[in-house]
């Protein structure tokens, strides 16, 4: 229920004194929760809190939060290349329009780099079902296999040796673990020599990898 507005005018206590020229301060009950805020600068301030001002925006029916900006309707309508949605592209600081509808879009499209590119070879040599950049909560895995529950990380001999990026990668692991993912990480050094590519992946799976027909 919206409240009314109600001014409250507090005198400042430099006020008292003999020709005090401060005006008097002037602090508002929130119309949403009630709350009292100020000082104010600005009369037309009638919420305590971000939180408040979009309740208050959303009751008159001009909410301006998420994807009800006015300016993505006015915005040139665009297509997704990787998944052909069509949406809504706004322009960045750089004058160039958006080219994904969505993060995980962008993530899809990134070129994979050749330790990738050489782990997508071998599965696809061996007719293992596997989803590239795949998601999973709040991290993306580089190679997930849905019919196993595995998850497949190439790790960048540079990259991965940084401390901030040993730290994310515990606490990725940690959370396929609580999901009940395995998780098998090769090092590029390991990717680079195809046979050991091939010794890792028996030994993780018990199973002797061969090679489908036709396969490159």
């Amino acid at each position: 229920m919206l409240l009314n507005c109600e001014d409250i005018k507090v005198k400042n206590r430099f006020d008292t004194k003999q020709g005090g020229n401060r005006k008097p301060q002037t602090f508002r009950k929130c119309v949403i929760c009630g709350k009292q805020f100020g000082p104010l600068e600005r009369l037309d301030v009638m919420s305590c809190s971000k939180e408040c001002g979009y309740r208050l925006r959303s009751a008159k029916g001009n909410s301006k939060k998420g994807r009800h900006y006015p300016h993505l309707q006015r915005a040139k309508e665009e297509q997704c290349p990787i998944c052909g949605k069509t949406f809504r592209g706004i322009w960045n600081s750089i004058s160039r329009t958006q080219r994904y509808c969505s993060h995980d879009c962008f993530m899809h499209s990134r070129l994979e780099t050749n330790p990738e590119r050489k782990m997508r070879e071998f599965l696809q040599s061996i007719g293992v079902n596997f989803n590239q950049e795949y998601r999973i909560g709040r991290f993306y895995i580089d190679f997930y296999l849905p019919d196993r529950k595995l998850a497949i990380e190439v790790d960048g001999d540079y990259w991965h040796a940084k401390p901030s990026v040993k730290e994310r990668d515990v606490r990725k692991d940690n959370f396929l673990q609580d999901k009940g993912i395995d998780i098998l990480r090769i090092k590029e050094s390991e990717v680079n020599q195809k046979q050991v590519i091939i010794d890792r992946w028996e030994k993780f799976t018990g199973k002797k990898a061969e090679k489908i027909n036709g396969a490159g």
